[in-house]
Formats: structure tokens, C-alpha cells, sequence
């Protein structure tokens, strides 16, 4: 949408003060040689930001009076305000005019006897003068027509050629820079039928639901479309704290959509309740003031007043990440980047905009390191791959814990069973995208190239060990979910914080590790109250979440028969870790000192009747080791008995004569 033609000439601004200014004189009998001082000339003064895009407007008061559909009356008042508000001779005029010398301002009732054209509709509350604030009526003990008229900031700065956001908005709504993002065709189509539906109606609301990844690349669009150099984010919570400051803001947000066009954006911050409240009332202030609106959410937003267009902003497929990886990394002279495209493709998925920025930096370095030979080991993957890995990382606010994997498959002591079953594990995480992407195997979609195991066994027996392997073996970093901080009684606030911790993992590539899962996962219970009601919608959202994930998540659990049979029958992989038995027990002990701790008489098969997990295992190895380490001396077994009964004591529990009878010293 393109903004009105600008007239080369002599600004509209300063051509229409002079007029006004000229009725203020005739009006007051002054002769016109008495004027001091003339207008600026907004084409000069303003500090006008570049911009690329067609038509967009140096006049302010022809973009103002075209946007706003403003008679020519309504134009001079405007004029006339703003001439009082730039030139002291204006202002003095209409001191002359009011009759009193502190009265150095315009009013409707001068305006209605002085300017041309004069109508009563200007100054109704429904006319756009007074409707989008395009000037302020002070109201005090004067009368109606009395009254002290002004021009707020926000078009004193347009009217001057100045385009920045409304300061007096930005307290209650966060400006969102306009752009032409880097898209895949299916996102575009999104941004097409958004605007389609804007252009239509700019009472018909419109909502978005996706990955914020893939969300704010369309808004960013579609504000860039309009031609505004911003959209308007108003989260539900900045206007909830004060709600008496609603209706000011609203009408702000109305005048921004009519002046630029640009879309305002709600987001409810809760995707998985009802529509209702706070929310729904804000909704229907912003669409009654005539505001372009998107509700924008994680998930789809129940509830939502008819009428609403709903639309989903897919993620990018593996097709289209590769598209787009491929369209700023191609450089022919670079053997394997087709491979190593593909291996980013498959595992990393970063919304457009962060893919292109991370690929256009990996370029960079390439072209500057142009002579540099890379060999067949280390070839681009290397670098494109480490570069994915680093610029995936965010902040989750102590959400979930992020680590690097250091752990090995030699680490990790199980049963054949279950050590197959954990490769069966990698080879689906590290195949997922070929298989149900590319390949398209029978009944694949979006929502199966996830992969989500369950490691259950009791604490200690290396579930968290063995998802550190296998995200070693992936190249990627574990994001361990903290439950304590995701958990909260407020509605709505642990389903939101689930969702940007699945976001972060899917975006990163990294294993999504739950622990203590049973305690999230629970059997849905019958409704007796609201909390459990509410509990069950948790239950739910884990679902449809886990269901549209695309990556590997591992969910651990000491007690298996806690977790909701639904979550069963969508997991791709249930692994128990059983408790040791002595001959896993001897290879553990093996494991633990490694090659450099010093240890003398170490009896790994008398180690081994004690009645400890690999977890625990570790814990009396780590105190034997102090142990040693305070009398500068090797390990021996009389250090990892020492070790052995602190670890019971913590457990409740106490050596039997089975397991220490006849301990060497």
C-alpha cells in the first residue's frame, strides 16, 4: 500500500500557514508587512530517515489530510494549530483575536469564524480531528468553542517530516521495526492473505498462531507492507496493570493505523486458554477504535470473537530451510557444502530471519578466508555447523539449563537390550529429516518428524548420562528443562514457558531433556475443581506441543506407571534402565577413577557387592577421591568404604555383611 504523491512544490505546510496566517491578519485588521518571522520549511528542517519504498510522503500535512480524509477546513485548523505552535507572531494574532493577551492559542470557535469553508462536523467527536487526536481539545471551565487547541507531538513531528514512533505510545505498546524479511513461499503466501484481509476490513481481526521465530518475520512483513515503518505490540499485560490507561492508548493505536497503516499486535501471552477477560475486552477496544489488529500467539487461541481470520505461520520444512541455506551459502568453489547444507537443514531450525543472518555471517568468513583449503574432515559443515550451534543459544530466563555434552557411549553401562535401543535413538534424531522429509516415508507429516523417548528406571541408573550421549554423538547442546521454574499456579504461565523452551530446543537443534517428567505428565484425573481442571489442561498443551515438535526430546522418570497413557502411546521409544546388577557394577567401578586419579588395591569385583546405582556409584567415588586427595595419597578401599556409608546414610539405608564382610583395608 503506497502513500500519497507529494507535491513538489513548496510544501503544503508551509503554503497553508501562510494562508492561515493571512486570515488571522485580515481578521484582526493587521497589515500584512507586520509579520516577523515566516514558517520553517519542513522539506529543509526535517531529518528525514532514507527509505526505499515508493511515495513515502516529505509533506506531512497533504500524508495527514490524505491518510485521515480530511476536508480542507479540517486541513486549516490543523494548519492554524500548528502555525501557533511554530510561529509566536501566529500565536499573538490570536491573543488579538480572543481579546486577551494570555489567550495565545486557536480555538474551534476562532477557527469557525476566521478559516475558510467552516463546517460543524470538524469539531464533532466522531469527526477525525477530535477522533484520532489529530489535535487536543483542552477542557476546562471555558466553554465548548473555547476551549485551547494544541497539536500532540507525535503530528507536530509528522507535519514536520519527522517519522518516529509516538513517544507517549511507547509506554504502553513496544514499536516493532517494519521490514521486507526473508521468507519461504508458504510464509509469504501468509503475509499476502493478511494483507488481503487488512485491506478489506480494518475491523475484521486476524490471528496468527506459530513459533515466534516464524511469527514475527510475517508481522515484520506485513507492517512493511502497509508502508508503515513500524507496527504496534501491545502485550496483554502492559494496559492489565493500569487499565484506566486502555482508552487513551487505543485511541493513539487507532490514530498510528489511520496516519500509517500499521498493524497493531496483541499478544495475549496465553495461547491455551479461552479468549476472555482482560483479553477480549482489549481486543474489542482496539477493533471499535478502528485499529488494524493480529492477535499473535504460540498456539491457536480459543475463544477468539467471530469474525476473527485464523492463520498458522508454518515453520520452514526441510526443504525450505535448505532453500534458503543454499540461496546465500552457494560458493561453487567449496567442496561438500551440498552435504553440509543438508546436515544444518536437518537438525537446526531457526526462524527465516535469524537462518539468513547466521548464513550471511558463515559467508562472510568464507570470503575472507578464501585461501584457506579445508580438508575432507574438516570441511565447511565444520564451521557452518559450529556457527548454527552458537547463534541457536538464548536466554531462557532460568527456564531450562543448556550444557555440552562431554559424555561418551563407553560411559554408559547397560544391558544389549537397552544400548541397542538407545542407537535406535540416534539414528532416528540423526535421520529424522531424511526419512520423513525427503523420503516421505507412508504416513509421514509435520508433526511425526519429531523423535520422544522415555528413559524410566530408578535415580542413578544414567538416563540423563545416556541423553548426554546421544546429544554428544548429534553434535548439539542439551537444554535440561527445570521444572521447578516452568511450574506455576498462575493460569496459562506454565504452558507458556513450556512453549518457549520446546521453541528454543527446536530452533537450536538441541535434546530437550525433561526430568522427573511423571511429576508433568501425570494421568489426567477427573474434574472435582479448578485445579483440576486446570492441571488437565496442562496435560493437554504437553500433547499438542510434544505432537508438533521436531526434534528429539528425552523425558526421564523413576516411576513409570505414574505417566498419563496417552503420553505412551505418542512416544517413539520407551528405554528402562534397571538397576545394575554385580557385573555392571564391577564395570562401572571400572569407570570411575579414569586414567589419572592415583589408587592402590582398587578390587573393582568387591567394589561391586555393594548395592549401588551408577549415579551413586560415582558419588562414593568422588568423597574416596577427597579422601585421598587430603592425605596426598592414592585411593584405596578403605577410602571407598569411608565413601560407601556416607552414601548410604544419605539414602536412608546401611551396609549389610553381605556387601562389606571381609573388606580388604
Amino acid at each position: 500500500m503506497n502513500s500519497p504523491t507529494v507535491p513538489s512544490t513548496k510544501t503544503h505546510l508551509s503554503a497553508r500557514m501562510d494562508a492561515v496566517v493571512a486570515l488571522l491578519q485580515r481578521a484582526a485588521e493587521v497589515e500584512p508587512t507586520a509579520r516577523e518571522c515566516g514558517a520553517p520549511n519542513p522539506s529543509k528542517s526535517a531529518a528525514s530517515v532514507p527509505d526505499d519504498r515508493p511515495d513515502v510522503p516529505t509533506d506531512g500535512l497533504t500524508f495527514v489530510a490524505q491518510r485521515c480524509e480530511l476536508s480542507p477546513f479540517e486541513t486549516d485548523i490543523i494548519a492554524l494549530t500548528a502555525a501557533c505552535e511554530l510561529q509566536p507572531f501566529a500565536a499573538r494574532l490570536c491573543a488579538r483575536l480572543h481579546g486577551d493577551p494570555h489567550r495565545r492559542y486557536p480555538t474551534f470557535g476562532l477557527a469557525l469564524s476566521v478559516l475558510e469553508g467552516p463546517h460543524w462536523d470538524a469539531v464533532a467527536s466522531n469527526g477525525a480531528l477530535r477522533r484520532l487526536h489529530l489535535v487536543e481539545m483542552h477542557r476546562s471551565s471555558e466553554p465548548f468553542l473555547e476551549s485551547r487547541l494544541s497539536l500532540p507531538e507525535r503530528i507536530l513531528m509528522m507535519l514536520l517530516g519527522h517519522d518516529a514512533p509516538d513517544p507517549e505510545l511507547v509506554e504502553d505498546a513496544e514499536p516493532v521495526a517494519s521490514t521486507a524479511m526473508a521468507l519461504t513461499e508458504r510464509q509469504s503466501a501468509v503475509v499476502a492473505d493478511v494483507m488481503a484481509i487488512l485491506s478489506r476490513s480494518t475491523t475484521t481481526p486476524v490471528a496468527l498462531w506459530g513459533r515466534e521465530a516464524d511469527r514475527q518475520p510475517v508481522e515484520r512483513s506485513v507492517a512493511w507492507m502497509t508502508g508503515s515503518r513500524w507496527a504496534w505490540r501491545v502485550r496483554s499485560g502492559m494496559l492489565a496493570a493500569e487499565p484506566s490507561r486502555l482508552g487513551l492508548a487505543s485511541q493513539r493505536l487507532a490514530r498510528e493505523s489511520a496516519l500509517t497503516g500499521a498493524p497493531v499486535i496483541v499478544d495475549p501471552e496465553d495461547a491455551t486458554s479461552a479468549f476472555s477477560g482482560w483479553n477480549a475486552h482489549l481486543m474489542g477496544v482496539l477493533v471499535a477504535a478502528g485499529c488494524r489488529l493480529i492477535v499473535s500467539s504460540s498456539g491457536p487461541v480459543r475463544g477468539l470473537p467471530a469474525g476473527t481470520v485464523r492463520r498458522e505461520v508454518p515453520a520452514p520444512t526441510f526443504e525450505e530451510s535448505r532453500s534458503l541455506w543454499a540461496s546465500v551459502l552457494r560458493e561453487p568453489q567449496i567442496d561438500g557444502l551440498d552435504s553440509a547444507i543438508d546436515r544444518v537443514a536437518a537438525h537446526f531450525r531457526p526462524g527465516p530471519e535469524a537462518l539468513v543472518a547466521t548464513a550471511s555471517a558463515v559467508a562472510e568468513e568464507w570470503r575472507v578466508s578464501s585461501g584457506v583449503s579445508y580438508s575432507d574432515t574438516r570441511g565447511p559443515g565444520e564451521s557452518l555447523w559450529n556457527a548454527c550451534r552458537l547463534s541457536a543459544r538464548t536466554d531462557l530466563g532460568g527456564l531450562a539449563e543448556r550444557r555440552e555434552p562431554s559424555a561418551r557411549w563407553e560411559d554408559l553401562v547397560l544391558p544389549v537390550r537397552e544400548a541397542d535401543l538407545l542407537r535406535d535413538v540416534l539414528r532416528h534424531a540423526r535421520h529424522r529429516a531424511l526419512v520423513h522429509e525427503q523420503w516421505r516415508i507412508a504416513g509421514s507429516d509435520q508433526q511425526s518428524a519429531g523423535v520422544t523417548a522415555l528413559f524410566s528406571g530408578p535415580s542413578g541408573t544414567g538416563k540423563t548420562l545416556a541423553a548426554d550421549v546421544i546429544a554428544g554423538e548429534l553434535g548439539v547442546d542439551v537444554l535440561s528443562l527445570d521444572l521447578s521454574q516452568v511450574m506455576s499456579r498462575w493460569l496459562g504461565e506454565t504452558e507458556k514457558a513450556l512453549g518457549r523452551v520446546f521453541d528454543a530446543a527446536e530452533q537450536s537443534g538441541a535434546v530437550l531433556v525433561i526430568n522427573e517428567a511423571d511429576s508433568l505428565l501425570g494421568k489426567r484425573s477427573a474434574v472435582k475443581d479448578s485445579h483440576d481442571r486446570y492441571a488437565n489442561i496442562e496435560v493437554s498443551y504437553l500433547l499438542q506441543r510434544m505432537e508438533r515438535f521436531r526434534g528429539l526430546a528425552v523425558l526421564t522418570s523413576n516411576l513409570r506407571g505414574n505417566i498419563d497413557e496417552a503420553f505412551l502411546r505418542r512416544l517413539s521409544f520407551v528405554v528402562d534402565f534397571p538397576f545394575p546388577d554385580e557385573a555392571a557394577r564391577a564395570s562401572l567401578w571400572q569407570r570411575a577413577f579414569g586414567p589419572r586419579v592415583p589408587v592402590a588395591g582398587l578390587d573393582h569385583q568387591v567394589a561391586a557387592r555393594l548395592m549401588l546405582s551408577g549415579g551413586s556409584i560415582r558419588n562414593v567415588a568422588v568423597n574416596a577421591a577427597f579422601l585421598a586427595a587430603d592425605d596426598h595419597r592414592a585411593v584405596t578401599m578403605a577410602d571407598i568404604l569411608h565413601g560407601a556409608q556416607a552414601e548410604y546414610a544419605k539414602l536412608g539405608r546401611t551396609t549389610t555383611p553381605s556387601e562389606v564382610g571381609e573388606w580388604p583395608a
